[in-house]
């Protein structure tokens, strides 16, 4: 209870004890101090990440379903998103969103549009941070949280966040030959 919500309080009830007829009334100005506190943290993170991510020629019969639970090989390209400048103990979480694939909505699709387009193709998002490959779903809002600021280079702290962007088959039919584009929003928040 708040001090306020108190003397109102002690007020009504010392009120309820008076003779009736007899009133009580406050006057004059009281002050009281308000102690303020806490922590302000830096947001000036440096964050340095590729454009693109190039997976050049990639053997059509190498490529895993979206709903596999691990994906390495030719078809997996290692994603880092480096943080300079960090405090120490900072702390983000990455999300990953974009346009889903109609068979399966936690990977991203194939946006080409071209005559020349790949088919049964997307792109799946893979968190590496605990040594196991952890996937990532499109447009859940949802990730692991990183310690990016913990190796101190002379003055600059230093960190970064593995992913794997792998190419998968959302559909358990064959995938078809041809170009791949897509584009994915990585979303930092710091913690």
């Amino acid at each position: 209870m708040n001090t306020l919500a108190k003397i109102i309080l002690c007020s009504l009830l010392s009120a309820s004890f008076l003779p009736i007829g007899v009133a009580t009334a406050f006057t004059g100005t009281e002050a009281y101090d308000l102690t303020v506190s806490g922590n302000l943290n830096s947001t000036s993170c440096k964050v340095i990440l590729p454009d693109v991510v190039d997976f050049g020629h990639i053997n059509i019969d190498s490529l895993s379903l979206s709903s596999s639970e691990t994906v390495n090989g030719e078809n997996t390209q290692i994603y880092n998103i480096q943080f300079e400048s960090c405090p120490e103990s900072q702390q983000a979480e990455v999300s990953v969103s974009g346009i889903a694939d109609s068979a399966d909505e936690t990977v991203l699709a194939n946006a080409e549009t071209e005559e020349t387009a790949a088919s049964n193709i997307a792109i799946s998002f893979w968190d590496t941070a605990s040594h196991k490959d952890t996937k990532i779903d499109l447009n859940s809002g949802t990730s692991s949280i990183y310690q990016i600021g913990v190796a101190a280079v002379g003055d600059v702290t230093r960190g970064s966040i593995h992913l794997k962007a792998s190419l998968v088959r959302p559909e358990s039919i064959p995938a078809t030959a041809g170009h791949i584009a897509a584009v994915a929003r990585f979303k930092i928040t710091y913690l």
